[in-house]
């Protein structure tokens, strides 16, 4: 019975103002409906649409990446018969870094480079190969430093220099110190 009352209260409290203030009235509901249908209604519509448009160019630059990737399918798999060689079943991580150390070791002698220190780090796995890093500290002369790297870039156990740091150990002599840092790659055989 409460709520009957005010609406005709209301009512004819709308029926008394004046026609300019009736048009203010309606004009301030309107904004205010207006403002409630906006928040309430319109912006989470169209911020539904805008995720949805940008999940979708999100999920078509996926589709082409993976279709790219399909389409690459058998060149890779070429490419890795190239490679068939060099995959071994894999040893220990202190087998591979081992063979690694000595490879290493084989190719300064060669090159008369002195290796002052070698330090074995953590070996990583990832989808198709594994890597074995080690950081070597030696002394050479330019010429033969240059010798050593090429050699070891050449191995047959794809040994790559990730890094280098030449200093020079004294004013007068030739003689560099170099700070390198060495992975070894072996590829994983197929699963």
């Amino acid at each position: 019975m409460g709520v009957s009352i005010f609406k005709i209260n209301l009512l004819d409290h709308y029926h008394k103002l004046k026609a300019g203030e009736r048009l203010l009235l309606i004009g301030a509901l309107t904004t205010v409906l207006f403002l409630i249908s906006d928040v309430a209604v319109v912006r989470p519509l169209w911020n539904y649409y805008v995720s949805m448009k940008e999940q979708t160019a999100e999920q078509e630059r996926k589709l082409i990446r993976n279709l790219l990737n399909i389409n690459r399918k058998d060149q890779v798999e070429r490419e890795y018969e190239e490679y068939q060689q060099f995959i071994q079943p894999a040893g220990t991580d202190e087998e591979e870094i081992g063979k690694m150390l000595s490879e290493i070791e084989r190719k300064a002698r060669s090159n008369k480079v002195i290796l002052v220190d070698m330090k074995p780090r953590e070996s990583k796995l990832h989808d198709f190969y594994k890597e074995y890093r080690a950081e070597l500290d030696a002394e050479m002369d330019l010429v033969t430093g240059i010798q050593f790297m090429h050699q070891l870039e050449e191995s047959g156990q794809l040994l790559r220099l990730i890094s280098v740091k030449l200093t020079r150990k004294g004013t007068d002599l030739p003689v560099m110190k170099a700070k390198m840092e060495v992975v070894k790659i072996l590829l994983l055989e197929k699963r």
